[in-house]
């Protein structure tokens, strides 16, 4: 909340848009007024709205909301620890910098914020797993720390979501009886012209599959190990059965679910660190563009199956 005290009595304007009234001029001199505070899309986020506009007046960057909620999704990334970290906790903190904080930058630009909060949830939750399978107190530690961090991440991008889904729903109350009929009628027509759709195959589709130059998916990725088959594997034992790279991006996969895209594997960022254990979704890499070019994530058409301790990095 924000106080403003009154000096004046001539109606001068307020912060809040409104005006001081002029009556009883006397008794309203030194008076306290508690205003709202001012928080919401700035001046720069309406100017980018209404360039946006231009191009796609009816894409979510015609929002001032929009490149509001990307704002405070970078403060998200930013932000520092609500209390003070152990060195070792600071290991597990710094983590998350180095490996992915510059996946979520990418993911900012491009993907909804729920589905970023969902990413962020599953590799809480493998490090939250992680500090309770090892013994070791400094390793717990790190572990924890860290998963401490994707959740507050997680849940600020979950926020975000919902806010966005509730700023989207009241858009898109329930319309009146007149606009109700106008659409029965449009649909009818469109119904009586528009070819029925085909079946959908059941072959997963490819956004980038021309600019790749060869097929993402292939039907011997159905025989991957399911998730969850190596629990008990020591981390250099791991079978990697799956490359897929682009740039700077690695990802060493190990067990894989054909019916939802999650993968389960190692992903490495050059010059961000060794790299680190996780899931991702290969749907959702393969309509991923990475680095400076904007490359698509490939497939080693080439690997072989080998044990992790064996790859070079």
């Amino acid at each position: 909340m924000t106080n403003i005290v009154r000096t004046k009595h001539t109606g001068e304007t307020t912060r809040n848009g409104g005006h001081f009234a002029a009556l009883h001029k006397d008794e309203a001199v030194g008076v306290t007024l508690t205003l709202p505070a001012e928080t919401g899309p700035t001046q720069k986020h309406i100017s980018l709205a209404a360039e946006y506009a231009v191009m796609n007046p009816d894409s979510n960057g015609a929002d001032p909301k929009h490149w509001w909620r990307r704002d405070r999704a970078k403060d998200l990334l930013n932000a520092g620890p609500a209390q003070a970290l152990t060195d070792v906790e600071q290991i597990g903190w710094s983590s998350v910098d180095k490996n992915i904080v510059p996946l979520v930058n990418d993911w900012v630009r491009t993907q909804p914020n729920g589905w970023i909060a969902g990413q962020l949830e599953r590799n809480a939750e493998a490090s939250r797993g992680q500090a309770d399978g090892v013994t070791n107190p400094s390793e717990k530690a790190q572990w924890s720390a860290r998963a401490d961090r994707l959740e507050t991440i997680a849940r600020g991008f979950r926020d975000l979501a919902e806010e966005e889904a509730a700023d989207r729903a009241k858009r898109t109350a329930a319309p009146t009886l007149a606009e109700s009929l106008e659409q029965q009628r449009r649909d009818a027509i469109l119904k009586s012209v528009v070819t029925p759709a085909r079946p959908r195959s059941a072959k997963i589709p490819e956004t980038n599959r021309r600019r790749r130059g060869h097929q993402f998916f292939v039907a011997e990725m159905k025989k991957w190990p399911a998730i969850g088959t190596h629990q008990n594997t020591p981390l250099p034992e791991i079978p990697i059965v799956g490359h897929l790279f682009a740039g700077p991006y690695d990802f060493y996969c190990a067990e894989y679910n054909a019916e939802t895209g999650e993968a389960w594997g190692f992903t490495r960022i050059a010059g961000h660190g060794e790299g680190e254990w996780g899931y991702s979704n290969l749907r959702d890499l393969e309509q991923q563009l990475v680095g400076q070019f904007k490359q698509p994530i490939e497939r080693d058409m080439h690997w072989s199956k080998k044990q992790f301790g064996a790859i070079k990095r």
